[in-house]
């Protein structure tokens, strides 16, 4: 990126960098752009003016598959309205948006095989790494995870969530143990949820603490996590690692300093009595107030909007790189799907590590047995649901989606009707020609039946008493009419004379 950045630059133009959160878009502003930022305050500061676009600017959108379709919408109009490029970078394969995913639109409409690839990878430094980054990329799995196991990184704990937060502090110490004499060595700790995010921080600060790393205990703050509303109690002492919620500047020099923002990791180097003086990733320090640490104009009273920091989610390490990488699912895979379990598997250099809930993959399986079965899953029963789980890598629906499956229920259904009009219409016409040559060959026995019956003859005599008996009774019908009718005109004459 930085190379393409520098060659924008020689030929005049203005590069912003951008990315949903504002903590993804350091990696860009490490890049060189002129301004990084979150894609929501860049659409906000070109409604009100702050930011001019046009044909000289190059728009650089990064983690492209955690753009919702009203960013990615935003961003088309604006390239076309004022000619800008816009060159978007991401993995389809990482965390997904919130909201359905523009990519998939984009590349329905410009179309799979027109999309510049990458089909090679350079963060791990070795071979073997590489492969299974890939392989959890591929939606294979089971492969990834035999692999793991081969190598001693496939931790399958013996209970449920509170085990498996234990074993993952207990692993996070032996790694940081054996590569402390490593300056550089850096150990990220990724979860599926933030309150698990918590628990596991909670576990990695007692073993911090009996180790001297951090100190006593100076402040006990309210706090509270944003994506779940939970409020909680947030012991805090210098040493600790804390996650922020919410964009913080040093209140020392004012808005020019960035110190950090949502997602970031910092660390306490003070307690003060009106907030705290941190350390981020980068070495700088500042002093941020507890102000900064809530919504803009919020109440006195209300929580701070921080958390535990040795444990982060999926999410927001996607545009991390560390040398060493822990994955822990407390509650088994359940929720877990392949886009993030490729996000945390390959978000190291050197080695990661896989810890999950053996009690949580058992009961998981056994809900969905037949009732009354009773059968106890085995080890490789576990594995396979694990592997099954971390190779989803299912679409969001999207009305376009719709729309094109009312199209093929729509083709379909006139398809079927078509041919099954065809199949009645040759049914018809066998059953009338059948009819027909039934009819024919009835006929055809009717004429040979009266051809073959022989009429009575009659001699001359039969002929004229046959005739003279049918003028006879021709003779009494006349007779009885007659006398009928007089016998009518007689009684109306005396109804008459009375």
């Amino acid at each position: 990126m930085a190379t393409l950045v520098a060659a924008w630059h020689e030929d005049g133009k203005t590069v912003y960098g951008m990315t949903v959160a504002w903590k993804s878009s350091a990696a860009l502003r490490d890049a060189g752009v002129d301004q990084a930022l979150a894609i929501d305050a860049f659409l906000k500061r070109i409604e009100t003016g702050k930011i001019k676009v046009d044909s000289n600017t190059v728009i650089v959108a990064d983690e492209v598959s955690q753009i919702g379709v009203r960013h990615q919408v935003a961003l088309l109009k604006l390239a076309r309205a004022t000619g800008a490029q816009l060159h978007e970078i991401g993995d389809p394969r990482q965390c997904q948006a919130v909201s359905a995913p523009g990519i998939d639109l984009m590349v329905k409409a410009i179309g799979d095989e027109n999309i510049a690839k990458i089909l090679t990878t350079v963060r791990q430094q070795h071979e073997r790494d590489r492969a299974v980054a890939g392989m959890f990329r591929d939606g294979q799995a089971a492969d990834a995870v035999k692999a793991l196991e081969e190598d001693g990184r496939f931790h399958l704990v013996a209970g449920g969530r509170e085990a498996t937060v234990a074993q993952t502090a207990k692993l996070w110490r032996t790694m940081t143990e054996a590569n402390k004499a490593d300056p550089d060595y850096s150990l990220l700790v990724m979860t599926d949820t933030n309150a698990h995010a918590l628990e596991i921080g909670k576990a990695i600060r007692v073993l911090r603490r009996a180790d001297a790393e951090i100190g006593r205990d100076e402040v006990t703050l309210r706090a509270m996590d944003p994506n779940s509303g939970e409020t909680f109690n947030l012991p805090v002492a210098r040493g600790d690692k804390l996650r922020l919620f919410t964009r913080v500047n040093d209140a020392d020099v004012g808005r020019s300093r960035y110190l950090g923002s949502n997602g970031d990791v910092v660390e306490v180097r003070q307690v003060l009595s009106d907030g705290l003086r941190i350390r981020n990733a980068d070495g700088e320090e500042g002093r941020i107030t507890w102000a900064q640490m809530k919504p803009w104009r919020a109440p006195k009273n209300d929580p701070v909007r921080v958390t535990m920091g040795m444990a982060v989610t999926v999410d927001s390490a996607q545009s991390m790189t560390k040398t060493a990488a822990i994955y822990s699912l407390p509650n088994g895979t359940g929720i877990a799907t392949g886009y993030k379990g490729h996000t945390a598997m390959s978000r190291h250099t050197g080695e990661a590590h896989l810890v999950v809930s053996d009690a949580a993959e058992r009961k998981a399986i056994v809900r969905r047995q037949m009732l009354g079965a009773g059968q106890t899953p085995s080890r490789e029963d576990v594995v396979r649901n694990i592997a099954t789980n971390l190779s989803r890598f299912a679409t969001k629906r999207q009305a376009t989606t719709l729309l094109e499956q009312a199209i093929s229920v729509q083709r379909n259904s006139i398809r079927n009707l078509l041919h099954g009009s065809a199949i009645v219409q040759r049914q018809g016409e066998t059953g009338i020609s059948r009819f027909r040559t039934r009819f024919r060959l009835t006929n055809k026995g009717i004429d040979m039946e009266q051809t073959n019956t022989k009429k009575p003859k009659l001699t001359q005599e039969q002929r004229d008493a046959a005739r003279q008996m049918s003028q006879v009774q021709q003779n009494e019908t006349m007779d009885s009419h007659h006398a009928h009718h007089a016998q009518q005109q007689a009684e109306q004459e005396r109804g008459l004379e009375r």
